[in-house]
């Protein structure tokens, strides 16, 4: 008997859409990742340029028919979908809509497009930013609407997000390590932890923040309330849940980042830290994640003693480094309408 697994959708799809992102291609840098593949990349991760290439040389026309051909063939309309890309990152545990483009214009679909860069800013998407992490990338022709009790039928999909066909792409870092993870804070950890029942996140610090020798993940236990995990999950790729994910992060960040203060106000062995000294530990991949890849050693020693003197600084920088106001300003207009 086989053990592999495989997604069963509960709807049928015209074979004209199966294994439509199968020819595309992610390009990252110099590098070229095939569909259901994965690459490693240098330490230039987030100096790199991602590009999607949706089939090879020649034959984009073909790929555009298939969708044309496919989406009716599934009983959809072709203005009732969209095609999507979403990247996800291990680093910041968080993933971004990258791309979108209705299919009520099929030809409108360029050859390739471009991924890290928003589009109204110029700026590096986050998900492509970082010190050491991985992406995966994710494209998808999708249900652009939800349909009404009425419209609904037997095996046609009606859900908006509901997606008719998958083409996915792994790209790993060499220097690929987690950051961070949320742990569920239940109720038996906070009667362990003593904490009431509105407490949000607690950082269980279990060894040295500036110590190369210790994983993050043994550093410090992140714990987010259960509850809120689970409805960030539920809805993954709404304005809100993207806002609270990046809050959550750099919660994560000023609590290490007030750790590593307090630690150099005790400890003789902390002040005068350089980056050199601290390169690997956790509080020296958060600095490198906040100076910059463009930083150098001069520049990661100054935000260092930047964190010892004042805490409340480079916290605030860490703010701007993962775009939190700006997933704010989203998931607010996006309440408001």
């Amino acid at each position: 008997m086989s053990s592999e697994s495989r997604t069963v959708r509960p709807f049928s799809v015209d074979p004209a859409l199966n294994g439509l992102f199968a020819d595309a291609t992610l390009s990252f840098g110099s590098q070229h990742c095939a569909a259901g593949s994965a690459i490693t990349v240098s330490d230039s991760f987030e100096h790199c340029e991602v590009w999607l290439r949706w089939a090879p040389d020649g034959r984009h026309s073909d790929f555009v028919q298939r969708i044309r051909e496919g989406v009716p063939g599934s009983n959809l309309r072709l203005d009732d979908c969209s095609v999507i890309v979403v990247a996800r990152n291990g680093y910041f545990k968080m993933r971004e809509l990258v791309y979108r483009h209705s299919l009520a214009d099929p030809s409108g679909l360029g050859t390739d497009v471009r991924l890290d860069l928003v589009e109204d800013g110029g700026q590096r998407r986050s998900v492509f930013r970082g010190g050491s992490h991985s992406v995966q990338v994710d494209a998808y022709v999708v249900l652009a609407r939800t349909f009404s009790q009425a419209d609904r039928c037997p095996l046609r999909p009606w859900r908006a997000g509901s997606w008719l066909v998958r083409g996915s792409f792994a790209v790993r870092s060499r220097n690929d390590a987690e950051l961070f993870r949320p742990q569920r804070l239940d109720r038996s950890q906070r009667e362990r932890l003593g904490l009431l029942d509105g407490t949000v996140t607690f950082p269980e610090f279990e060894g040295e923040v500036a110590d190369p020798e210790v994983r993050g993940s043994e550093a410090v236990v992140f714990w987010v309330d259960e509850e809120l995990l689970l409805a960030i999950d539920a809805q993954r790729r709404s304005p809100a849940s993207e806002a609270i994910q990046r809050w959550l992060f750099a919660e994560f960040v000023a609590a290490v980042i007030h750790r590593y203060a307090r630690d150099a106000a005790v400890s003789s062995d902390v002040v005068g830290h350089t980056y050199d000294d601290c390169n690997g530990s956790l509080i020296g991949r958060i600095a490198a994640l906040i100076a910059g890849r463009g930083a150098g050693s001069a520049e990661r020693d100054d935000l260092l003693k930047v964190m010892r003197d004042s805490p409340e600084s480079a916290i605030a920088r860490s703010q701007d480094r993962v775009s939190l106001l700006g997933s704010a300003r989203k998931a607010v207009k996006e309440d408001a309408s």
